[in-house]
């Protein structure tokens, strides 16, 4: 099956991002994300053959980065277990410049706070990073906790969602 991906610069490193024929299904950050793509790609889909392309995503990241975008509108193919699914629909509704914490998010699945371990989980595994927003989720007391892309990333999209509420 043939995999299409493209590469969008963004200030704390590149971004991979990929879809199939009907949807974007992963987004890897910085140098390793090529790897991490191709590694996604071999786990999911059956023989893949990644080849660079423009997609649908291409201006919509772009536009994110430059912080004109706000919310995507991209059709997604997910592949999780029913849990992590449940957890990344959760993260879409964060409102862009807002953060949760992993306690909240639980909640928010109707699972009790003490999962909060396991929605860290879920994001730490969550494939498309920006488009479903696992940077908005924090520790208990405000703490950044981890990020699939590196601290650097997160305190990067968080600055940059901060900024432009506040402007």
């Amino acid at each position: 099956m043939n995999v299409a991906y493209t590469i969008v610069e963004a200030p704390p490193g590149p971004i991979y991002a990929a879809e199939l024929h009907n949807g974007l299904f992963y987004i890897g950050l910085g140098e390793e994300g090529y790897a991490d793509l191709v590694a996604f790609a071999r786990r999911w889909i059956d023989q893949p053959r990644i080849m660079p392309s423009v997609i649908d995503a291409t201006i919509q990241l772009t536009e994110y980065v430059e912080g004109g975008r706000r919310d995507f509108d991209l059709p997604l193919l997910t592949y999780g277990t029913d849990f992590q699914k449940q957890v990344w629909e959760a993260l879409r509704t964060i409102p862009y410049g807002q953060t949760r914490t992993y306690g909240q998010v639980a909640q928010a699945v109707k699972r009790p706070a003490s999962q909060a371990r396991a929605v860290g989980q879920a994001c730490a595994a969550n494939p498309m990073p920006l488009v479903v927003p696992c940077h908005r989720v924090l520790a208990a007391g405000g703490k950044l906790g981890g990020y699939s892309g590196g601290l650097e990333w997160k305190k990067w999209l968080l600055e940059l969602e901060s900024a432009k509420t506040a402007s």
